[in-house]
């Protein structure tokens, strides 16, 4: 699992963080700009193969959690890349500006990552600016202290004539995080997933595609089957069609699709085996708000409502 740490700089409430108000009366703060662009960096996540995110500072802004901490959050997750989100100041109401990308020393991996970010995000964005130098070395504490590779990138000036007024659009935000996660698969040699049906048929039947398509939304390994499923089970779930696979014996291994859906539907952490057993079809018919009575028929409408929901995503 290749694992992504993002960080949106600062917090909501830092002091000075925010777009000149001579050129947004809002005065947008910093942190919502970079928290745009953290979100849509995890959004393009979900469209490559084995690739989990975490945000190590505090998704709602309302704390801003120190740099020590960003860095130990990341380094105890094991993570691949640290990627921190930043919007840079110093133009003074000019028209330069533009993309900038830091990484702490040129040659190493972090060289790489920060040089494919900052290609995609000026072919995505078009801010180049007026940087003599776009992509410079940088000893910045959340650079110099994880363990992974690490790219601070500036994606524009808030006190920029030029900037401002693409900085603040949600569609530049999209832009810059989906190419931001471009130039980390370039950097990193990720695949993209396959491409995603573009509805399900609300047949009440579940098969490889619903499975292929549940597992594009959940983030687990896309190969349109359900795995190390107890045999006794099938009998049950006639509405569990193609795809599933049925053992004689429990393995205790599970499916991790089965899993992540467990945690969805709300099940406690200690229920969450893997295995599509009455309690999980309970939970999962709850928490689509259909009859809870823990079979699978054919057709099902639980899985006429699981479907209906993942063609809504």
């Amino acid at each position: 699992m290749f694992k992504i740490a993002i960080d949106a700089g600062h917090g909501l409430k830092t002091a000075g963080k925010r777009v000149d108000k001579r050129l947004d009366a809002a005065q947008t703060r910093e942190w919502t700009l970079n928290d745009r662009v953290a979100r849509y960096i995890a959004e393009a996540a979900k469209q490559y193969e084995n690739v989990q995110t975490m945000r190590v500072d505090d998704p709602t802004g309302k704390k801003d959690i120190s740099l020590s901490k960003r860095c130990k959050a990341a380094n105890n997750w094991g993570a691949d890349v640290y990627i921190s989100c930043h919007h840079n100041a110093g133009i003074k109401l000019g028209t330069g500006g533009g993309i900038v990308s830091y990484c702490y020393k040129l040659g190493a991996k972090a060289a790489e990552y920060r040089d494919e970010i900052y290609k995609a995000c000026i072919a995505a964005g078009g801010l180049r600016g007026n940087r003599s130098n776009p992509t410079p070395e940088k000893g910045y504490y959340v650079l110099k202290y994880t363990k992974a590779p690490a790219v601070l990138t500036e994606y524009g000036f808030m006190d920029s004539k030029t900037d401002v007024p693409v900085i603040l659009t949600d569609a530049y935000a999209k832009k810059m995080g989906h190419a931001t996660m471009e130039g980390i698969a370039k950097a990193a040699g990720l695949r993209k997933q396959p491409a995603m049906p573009r509805l399900l048929t609300v047949d009440g039947k579940w098969g490889k595609d619903t499975t292929t398509c549940l597992q594009q939304l959940f983030g687990t390994t896309v190969d349109g089957e359900v795995s190390n499923q107890y045999g006794k089970y099938k009998k049950d779930n006639p509405g569990l069609t193609s795809g599933w696979d049925w053992q004689d014996k429990p393995n205790g291994k599970g499916s991790n699709l089965i899993r992540a859906m467990q945690k969805w539907a709300g099940m406690p952490s200690g229920e969450r085996d893997g295995e599509i057993g009455p309690k999980t079809i309970k939970a999962i018919q709850r928490k689509l708000g259909t009859t809870a009575d823990g079979k699978v028929s054919d057709p099902s409408q639980m899985v006429k409502a699981l479907q209906r929901w993942a063609n809504e995503q």
